[in-house]
Order: structure tokens, then C-alpha cells, then sequence
């Protein structure tokens, strides 16, 4: 089957990503006076609870080695893979789902120590999120055979209604006077609504997509021992998150969650929008180990983390600067206030989290996620130790930084990774972006500052600041050789390309 290009791939993934994203931005603030604090904390408590318990990745497997036998052409392998797949993550759902019915009461009622006049319609909401659940377990396999054949378009296209409905039901459930409970309800319609299209496509552009129960043991294990590493530091990066929201709800109560959940929901966003940039990386790198193609694997690992890298700088330190007058513009000042020393702990974390993106598409496209199990394992650990340490001396900021010291491991695992791979550490490589990338957002950085500390707070102003930011980040790293020529043109053939077609 021929592929779409790989750029054109990542501009679809990005617009699945960024349109959704304007409407969330510009609806939050409203749900949240809408719910009030209290109440959007129990919200983001159980939707968090969805999008992080029981959704394991195994139907990773199936960008993998759909993308692999595709490129060898082992048809007959391709079906085995997506049928084993598809009743792994079925069993998985189904476990998930009886095991969150069963714990629901002592989760609200021990674990969460929820208000009593709250605990049923927040024991109601984990039973609604079971339905969500089973049906994201199931819809990552026909979301990742969308992936592997590099239908991106279709993928994207489906994630972006999804998300865009999403938000503008949870606008009109709370605009209406309903509470959080309905807006579980619309994201299990929506979630069950968007597994079957993915299937509807995913059939159609592969009709030998059956419901076998013959498929082959080999196939099923080697499949499973792929998800269930997938799986493995999901649980952890999930036990992290849910041990998270869970221990400041009980040490400083749901308004405090929601000063915390809110900034972070903007921090997460950077690991979003580099992960669908890359989406296609994993079954390219698939396509690339299984022709032996390593000289080119090596090109594109330089180049995909020089762009990511400076992406990821950028965001981060432009954002951290005008942390307090994004805040105030988009909620108020006392709101600035509460969230805004979090809201830059966040942004280093989560940069430092989608930082190693790259190596981590590039160690699962090679077949051994295991480093991506020890990697987060050690984030969760170490940062439930930081947040247990730090939460009650320190509020929100504690719990913040105490995240973060759990990320200590990332240079270390991207180095690893690195040498397992390509056999060496790309010691100058790193040094040379590090060092160029640090100076521009030093230099941006300060611009930025002193433009805000002479301007009143508004969107207008502070989108000015963000426009010199722009200009002397960009112009410093073009100046300092960041990228080089072959780079610079094929960057500016990507946007010219990209401008044409719009």
C-alpha cells in the first residue's frame, strides 16, 4: 500500500492536536466558573481516572508490527497481529472495568475521602467511566492500524471531531446547569462513537480484518509481550498520575486540585503537541529496522530531536516567563496567583517529559520497550517520594516539584538509549544543542521579560511579548548554526509546501 508523506502525516496529526486545542483553551475558563472549583476538581479527578487507568497501550503492538510486515510484505502476519491484539486489549478492558466496579465505593469513600453529600454521584461517575474505558482499550487497535498503513488523515480527521464534539458538549452540558456527571456521560458517548469509526475505516482499508479466534499463539505472545511492556509503564506513569490528583485532594482538599489541574492541563499540552508531530515515527522507524536501514534511522533521529528540542525550548521557557499574565488574562489574578509558581514547575516537567519522545519512539520502533518500563518506573517512584515529602510543608508547589525530581533519569535513559541503538552517544551532537538552544531562549527570554514588565496586562500585550520571543529565539538559533543548510531548506520547503496546500 503506498503512504502519504511523512511531513504531510505530521501536519494531519498536528491539526488533530491544535484546533482542538483553541476550543479547549477558550472553554475552560468558562466550565470551571460554570462547575465552580469544587466541583471541576471531582471532575478532572474522574477524567483523569479515565484517560490514565485501564487504557494501556497495548494496541502499540499493532503500529509496530503492521507497519513491519507491511514493509516485508507479510500479509497473512498483518491479520494475526491485529487479532491478537484486538482480544488482549479486549480482555484487558473487561478486567478494568469489573475491577473499577468493584473498587469504586472504597476509592471514594477511603482512598479519596470524598465529601459525603458528594459520594454517590462521584461513585456513579467511576461506574459511567468504565464505558469509557473498555471502549478506548478496544479503539487503540484500529486507531493504530489507521497508524501503521500511515493513514494519518483519516486518523486525524476522526480525532479531531472527536475532541472538537467533546468540547463543545461539555460547553452546552454546563451551560445547560448540568454537573460533572454528564460531561463523564458525553466522553463515554463519544469515546464509544469514535472506536466504532475507527474500525469502519480500518476495515475498509484492510478487509481482511476478522474477529478470528485462530490466530496464531506465537503471534498473540509476541504481541502480548510487546503491549504488556507498554502496558507495564503505563501502569506506573498512571499509578503516578492518580497517587497525584488522589494525594492532593486528600491533604488540600478539591479547590487546591483544580489550581493545580489547571495549569497542568496547559503543561500537558507540549508533550501533546510533540507526540502528534512524531505519531508517525514509530511505524516509520518499523518500516526502517526491518530493511536494516540504519544510516538513515541515525538522519532522522538527529534531525526529528534538533526540531523537537528546539520546539520544546521555545514552549517552555516562553511560557514560563509569561506564566502570570497568561493566567491573569485567561482566568483572573487571584488565580494567577495560586497557580502561576506551578504552572513553571509544570513546564519543565512536561518538557523534560516530551524531550524524550524521540528516543522513545525510536527504542519501541526497535522492538525493546523494556527501557521505556524502566524509565518511568523510576519517574513514579521517585516522584511519589518527592511528593509525599514535600506536599504538606509546601501546597501545590511542593507537589509540583516533587513530580519533577522524579525526571532525573531522563538524560541518563536518552544516552542509553542512544548507544543501545546506534551503538554510539551523540556526545558533540547534544552539546552543540544544548549549548545554541540555551542561549537563544536566554536571550528571547530576556526580551520577553522587560517587554512584559512595560506593558499592561492584556491578550494583546502579551501576545506582542510572545512575538518578540519569537523573533529573537528564531534568529538567534539561524544565526548560531543550529540547523544546518540541508535542514534550513527542508524546513522551509515543509512550511512552503504546507502553505500552498492551504
Amino acid at each position: 500500500m503506498k503512504p502519504i508523506s511523512h511531513s504531510r502525516n505530521s501536519l494531519y496529526s498536528l491539526l488533530a492536536w491544535l484546533l482542538p486545542l483553541g476550543l479547549t483553551f477558550f472553554a475552560t475558563p468558562f466550565i470551571v466558573r460554570r462547575l465552580g472549583n469544587a466541583e471541576y476538581g471531582l471532575y478532572a479527578l474522574v477524567s483523569g481516572f479515565v484517560a490514565y487507568s485501564f487504557t494501556f497501550g497495548v494496541g502499540r503492538a499493532v503500529a509496530k508490527y503492521v507497519a513491519e510486515y507491511d514493509s516485508t510484505d507479510e500479509k497473512e502476519k498483518i491479520s494475526q497481529v491485529i487479532a491478537s491484539t484486538f482480544y488482549l486489549c479486549a480482555a484487558i478492558g473487561t478486567i478494568g472495568v469489573i475491577v473499577i466496579c468493584l473498587a469504586a465505593h472504597w476509592l471514594v469513600v477511603n482512598a479519596l475521602q470524598v465529601a459525603p453529600e458528594r459520594q454517590a454521584d462521584v461513585i456513579f461517575a467511576f461506574y459511567l467511566s468504565t464505558i469509557c474505558i473498555w471502549f478506548l482499550m478496544v479503539g487503540q487497535v484500529y486507531s493504530s492500524v489507521l497508524q501503521a498503513i500511515h493513514r494519518f488523515d483519516i486518523y486525524s480527521l476522526i480525532t479531531f471531531a472527536s475532541n472538537a464534539l467533546l468540547v463543545a458538549g461539555n460547553i452546552l452540558i454546563v451551560w445547560l446547569g448540568y454537573g460533572f456527571v454528564a460531561l463523564i456521560a458525553w466522553n463515554a458517548v463519544l469515546i464509544a462513537a469514535t472506536t466504532i469509526f475507527y474500525y469502519i475505516y480500518s476495515k475498509k482499508l484492510l478487509p481482511d480484518i476478522t474477529f478470528r479466534f485462530n490466530f496464531d499463539r506465537a503471534t498473540f505472545w509476541m504481541c502480548a509481550g510487546y503491549g504488556l511492556n507498554v502496558t507495564a509503564y503505563q501502569i506506573f506513569g498512571n499509578i503516578l498520575l492518580q497517587f497525584e490528583r488522589a494525594w492532593i485532594t486528600r491533604v488540600l482538599g478539591e479547590d487546591n486540585l483544580t489550581h493545580y489541574v489547571v495549569p497542568m492541563n496547559i503543561a500537558i499540552y507540549i508533550h501533546a503537541f510533540i507526540w502528534s508531530v512524531t505519531l508517525n515515527i514509530l511505524p516509520l522507524t518499523s518500516n526502517l529496522f526491518a530493511l536494516g536501514e540504519k544510516e538513515k534511522l541515525k538522519e532522522i533521529y538527529r534531525r526529528a530531536t534538533k526540531i523537537v528540542f528546539a520546539i520544546i525550548v521555545f514552549f517552555c521557557v516562553g511560557q514560563a516567563i509569561s506564566a502570570e499574565s497568561l493566567l491573569t488574562n485567561w482566568f483572573d489574578a487571584e488565580f494567577a496567583k495560586l497557580s502561576a509558581t506551578v504552572f513553571v514547575w509544570q513546564l519543565i516537567t512536561f518538557g523534560l517529559i516530551a524531550a524524550t519522545i524521540i528516543s522513545w519512539l525510536f527504542i519501541e520502533g526497535f522492538g525493546a520497550p523494556i527501557y521505556n518500563v524502566v524509565n518511568v518506573f523510576c519517574w513514579m517512584s521517585l516522584g511519589i517520594t518527592g511528593m509525599i515529602v514535600l506536599t504538606e510543608s509546601y501546597g501545590i508547589e511542593g507537589a509540583a516539584v516533587g513530580r519533577l525530581l522524579g525526571l532525573i533519569t531522563v538524560p541518563a535513559i536518552i544516552l542509553l538509549i542512544e548507544k543501545k541503538i546506534f551503538g554510539e552517544i551523540f556526545w558533540r551532537f547534544w552539546l552543540k544543542i544544548l549549548l545554541i538552544s540555551g542561549s537563544a531562549a536566554a536571550l528571547a527570554g530576556t526580551a520577553e521579560y522587560f517587554a512584559l514588565r512595560n506593558l499592561s496586562v492584556s491578550w494583546i500585550n502579551l501576545f506582542t511579548a510572545g512575538v518578540i520571543f519569537a523573533i529573537v529565539y528564531g534568529m538567534t538559533l539561524m544565526f548560531a548554526g543550529y540547523f544546518n543548510r540541508e535542514e534550513k531548506d527542508w524546513l522551509a520547503n515543509f512550511v512552503k509546501n504546507k502553505i500552498n496546500r492551504a
